[in-house]
């Protein structure tokens, strides 16, 4: 939970018995530091219950790792997203030079347009997280995927180092 709990191997008091620095404890190992910095924080709370809405969130999740497919009872209706699946020509355009929220392609192509997201705060470049899309042959999945809209400007920074 953010400013409520660190985790690091040596804390303000070596650091600058060592270096020389001086350092707070929420910027050597907070948990915006491992939520945005190392990956090692998958959700960052801002409250008690924040964390347990997140937490049910995740718990939700689980029936992916053990159902990959999903199987649509024949009553059950296909519940199609929220924002229309023919807009995607309009969200990603034909030049290729232009950049494009990746989570607007995922929005139409989800079921009722939820996406459970994982390490949402972590590496800019990448979007990762969890959905079901009968749009996509009824297959329960993970996503990874490079963010568009970011990736240009990321690739601009490594470039000019």
């Amino acid at each position: 939970m953010d400013k409520a709990g660190t985790i690091f191997l040596a804390g303000p008091p070596l650091v600058k018995a060592a270096l020389g620095e001086v350092v707070d404890s929420e910027t050597l190992g907070g948990g915006e530091m491992h939520a945005r910095e190392s990956g090692v924080v998958d959700h960052l709370a801002s409250s008690d219950s924040h964390a347990l809405s997140i937490a049910r969130n995740s718990v939700a999740t689980l029936a992916f790792a053990s159902n990959h497919r999903v199987k649509p009872q024949e009553s059950e209706e296909v519940e199609e997203p929220l924002f229309d699946p023919k807009e995607l020509g309009g969200v990603t355009g034909t030049n290729l030079k232009k950049s494009w929220d990746m989570r607007d392609v995922i929005a139409r192509t989800v079921d009722g347009s939820r996406f459970a997201e994982w390490k949402e705060e972590w590496g800019d470049t990448i979007v990762t997280g969890f959905g079901t899309s009968d749009l996509l042959l009824s297959l329960a999945f993970s996503l990874l995927t490079l963010d568009p809209v970011l990736q240009p400007r990321y690739m601009d920074i490594k470039s000019e180092s």
